[in-house]
């Protein structure tokens, strides 16, 4: 999409020519601007007319009192005064005023306020040809307000010499540049108009020339309207305003994030579910809901109608045949108009219940594996003993296959175990579909520069969006100063050292497992948990290791240096974290193979460790157990249930099949309705909730705990804790019910405290947003009322120079209204300095008259 603006006079790229004639009227404004205070009078005649009367009485005045016998000084002397006394009456009759200009000074820039606001995400015209994102309907009122801006907006800013500073505003606004505004998706939680105008008019030190406003004007933030108004009074800017969308106040229904697994299992079932939420007070006709797979239809469901708004899940039980990355897309198909009654024969059809959909289609990937297969793609800088060793190791264990891809030269590679001769033909993979059959990856003696940025964001997607697993391993070498700050080392647990790099020879050490490591079954490499820990502390002692900074907040720390210590403890040698989808690890023992080569060591151990470690990082995303959604409303104080469920075991799709007819989220045959919960805290966090989980008992049965936790300020507080008995091919209903509305967590925790499964959730009140989508031109008409400005719906909206001469008119009388006249008229010390004229006249003609002759009355 073209840059609607741009920030800086439009004219300025043209050659140097004068503007035209609708800017003329700016010099006016700045001359009027720089008036200072003056006198000016309502009735100048008056004050005319009264100068010759005011003379002629001075005159007769003068040769009455001459007759008197009075001297030249005494006569100036009382003529004068009577003089004095005539003029101030005449000046009164002329009504004096001060006339003050509080016109202040304004820049010739415009602001743009641009309304981003979830509203302006409907698409209710058919008229715009303007493109929009993917999952945005085409024509939404938020892209036909860039197409204000770049077809009348920028037009009349170059013809008059004006700039343009647009300013994106939802609840909080901002200044954006034109690519800015082209990319940003109008979802913002609500509209504060008010705030957007105090924001333009205090983020430049001049007043605007005007504020422009490009929005449906459905305000619903309104708590600082009063001081915006003042503010725009003040500043002397009018405010214009274009109204976009329908005068109808319509329904709307929006589709949301898509959920579902990671990964799957062939003919195991899963759920692909997404989110739904209907606003308005009208009826929701029924509609369809498509379910695609690769981009071909799989499924459609009937939702049927129903009235007012709600926020709830639909999901489709999916079953997959074949390993694959499968892309599915869930879409949303619009009611279709029904004409009303008596206007189908004519052709003419009316909508009897119109609604809005703002966004049509989200999509989720999964990867479907065989069970019994975990593909490891070991990468290695050049031939290292690490692979030969830990190729042995797995040999005992047919499931877990290795390939490996190592660089023999500059521009050679060498490639072993692959499965077709194709396969990693060019090297390293350079597309998401070529990494698709590989669970885990292991690099080995990299350094940045054998790995691209592309690559690097390829195994960011694999890890977070796929859910596979990534070692790095090696010592000084791998683990070398220059990967800080690279997007591999965003995904590893731990920072890389700036000052590390380089081979180099330590005092002798061990490896010492953390607690953590010596209750995990990972790390279980003898027959007993003491024989296990027994074995690990009879590792041998290693020389070489690679330093890291420190575990990132988050990573489990699963072994350290038997001495040497770091910022936050003994160094890290082997360590991992949950990155998105799937788990990174790092282990910087240099010749960790060592460890087989020992004298009196137990080989069964080392291939095991390695056996469990590669089966942890390549099932990370198996979600043996999942929360799946089961059609929720997902609103506060309205009971809400998710499933729990445990996947079953391969060796069960051998002995049976499912029965036709059973739900997936269905308990199995026999479980039990009744509860076996532990609250422990039913006050605590910021909702109440109350929940119950169905226990079961069979074989295979394990106890785990399922926890709920709302996020209040980045921080998880535990509102609900429950203990929920799963085993394979068992579903488990969790039930709960919060207060109150915000992002919440579904956990499930195994016997040992290990995290297994995790769900995040937002519970939603109504949208205000989208509870009233009428545009509201009232609103607009009112805020530009009293500033001078004008209001127009898109329709009537006039053109470039229409709108300048318009904008220059208000702008005139909105200066004119910032003259102010104060009148000098009748008051205390005019009426005094009268009054001591008058009296002066007369006591000075009676005293000079009493002793001169005669007295004349």
């Amino acid at each position: 999409m073209a840059t609607p603006f741009a920030g800086r006079p439009a004219h300025e790229d043209e050659a140097a020519a004068p503007p035209p004639s609708p800017a003329a009227p700016s010099a006016a404004i700045a001359a009027q601007v720089a008036m200072p205070d003056s006198l000016a009078f309502d009735l100048p005649a008056a004050l005319w007319a009264a100068l010759p009367a005011a003379l002629a009485v001075a005159a007769l005045s003068w040769l009455v009192l001459q007759r008197q016998g009075l001297s030249r000084d005494r006569l100036a002397v009382l003529v004068g005064l009577r003089l004095a006394a005539l003029l101030a009456l005449a000046l009164l009759l002329a009504r004096p005023m001060i006339v003050q200009n509080r016109t202040k000074p304004r820049s010739d820039e415009l602001a743009v306020l641009v309304d981003c606001s979830e509203s302006m995400s409907i698409s209710d015209t058919e008229t715009s040809a303007s493109a929009a994102p993917p999952g945005e309907a085409a024509g939404t009122r938020y892209r036909r307000s860039l197409e204000m801006m770049r077809n009348t907006l920028q037009p009349m800013a170059r013809d008059n010499g004006w700039t343009l500073r647009p300013i994106l505003f939802s609840r909080e606004p901002q200044l954006a540049s034109g690519q800015q505004l082209a990319e940003a998706s109008p979802n913002g939680p609500a509209t504060d108009l008010a705030t957007a105008i105090l924001f333009a008019l205090s983020s430049a030190p001049v007043a605007p020339l005007a504020v422009i406003a490009l929005t449906d004007g459905a305000a619903n933030e309104t708590t600082r309207n009063r001081h915006a108004l003042n503010g725009l009074i003040d500043a002397g800017s009018p405010f214009f305003a274009v109204g976009l969308g329908s005068d109808k106040n319509r329904p709307s229904l929006t589709l949301h994030e898509a959920h579902g697994p990671r990964t799957a299992v062939p003919q195991q079932a899963f759920r692909i579910s997404a989110d739904l939420e209907a606003v308005g007070d009208s009826e929701v006709p029924a509609f369809d809901l498509l379910l695609l797979r690769d981009g071909n239809m799989h499924e459609v469901r009937r939702v049927p109608a129903f009235s007012g708004g709600r926020y709830w899940t639909e999901s489709f039980s999916v079953t997959e045949t074949e390993p694959g990355l499968r892309n599915y897309t869930i879409q949303l198909a619009p009611p279709a108009a029904t004409p009303e009654a008596g206007n189908s024969a004519s052709g003419t059809a009316r909508e009897k219940s119109a609604i809005t959909t703002p966004v049509l289609r989200t999509s989720h990937q999964v990867r479907v594996n065989q069970e019994d297969a975990v593909r490891i793609l070991f990468v290695q800088g050049a031939l290292t003993w690490d692979y030969k060793f830990i190729g042995r190791a797995l040999k005992g264990d047919p499931s877990l296959r290795v390939t490996g891809l190592s660089r023999t030269a500059r521009t050679s590679i060498f490639r072993q175990n692959v499965e077709t001769g194709t396969e990693l033909l060019d090297g390293f993979p350079t597309r998401i579909e070529q990494l698709a059959p590989f669970r885990v990856v292991v690099l080995s003696n990299l350094r940045p520069g054998d790995l691209t940025e592309a690559q690097q964001n390829l195994l960011a997607r694999f890890v977070s969006e796929m859910g596979g697993g990534l070692l790095m391993l090696g010592g000084g070498s791998t683990f070398d100063a220059t990967w800080a700050g690279s997007r591999l080392e965003q995904l590893l647990p731990v920072t890389i050292d700036p000052a590390a790099g380089g081979e180099s020879v330590h005092p002798p050490f061990r490896v010492e497992l953390a607690p953590e490591a010596v209750l995990s079954p990972v790390f279980q490499i003898a027959a007993t948990p003491a024989e296990s820990a027994a074995a690990w502390a009879r590792l041998p002692t290693f020389t070489e290791y690679g330093v890291v900074a420190r575990a990132k907040a988050g990573a489990q720390v699963w072994a350290t240096h038997s001495f040497d210590s770091g910022p936050d403890g003994k160094r890290i040698l082997l360590a991992s974290q949950y990155y998105g989808a799937g788990i990174s690890a790092v282990l910087t023992v240099q010749n960790f193979w060592r460890w087989r080569m020992l004298k009196d060591a137990d080989v069964r151990q080392f291939d095991r460790f390695w056996q469990q470690f590669f089966r942890y990082l390549g099932q990370s995303a198996r979600e043996e157990i999942s929360i799946q959604s089961s059609n929720t409303d997902l609103r506060p104080r309205v009971p809400l249930q998710f499933i729990i469920d445990q996947a079953e075991r391969p060796e069960q799709h051998k002995e049976k099949a499912p029965e036709s007819g059973e739900r997936p989220d269905a308990p199995a045959a026999g479980a039990s309705e009744q509860p076996n919960m532990k609250n422990k805290s039913p006050q605590s966090g910021p909702a109440h909730a109350a929940g119950t989980a169905a226990a079961g008992s069979g074989d295979g049965e394990v106890s785990y705990v399922v926890r709920l936790t709302g996020v209040r300020d980045g921080k998880e507080t535990v509102v609900l804790e429950q203990q929920a008995p799963l085993a394979p091919g068992r579903s488990v209903p969790f039930r709960f019910q919060v207060a109150e509305a915000g992002p919440y967590v579904i956990s499930v925790l195994s016997p040992q405290g290990q995290l297994v499964a995790r769900r995040t959730l937002e519970v939603r009140e109504v949208n205000r947003e989208l509870q009233r989508t009428a545009r509201d031109m009232e609103n607009l008409r009112q805020w530009s009322g009293i500033t001078r400005g004008e209001a127009y719906t898109e329709e009537s909206a006039p053109s470039a120079s229409e709108l300048a001469r318009r904008l220059l008119t208000r702008r005139e009388e909105a200066d004119r209204s910032q003259i102010v006249r104060k009148p000098l008229g009748v008051n205390m010390w005019i009426m005094a300095a009268l009054l001591g004229l008058l009296g002066a006249e007369w006591v000075l003609r009676k005293r000079w008259l009493s002793g001169s002759g005669p007295q004349v009355t």
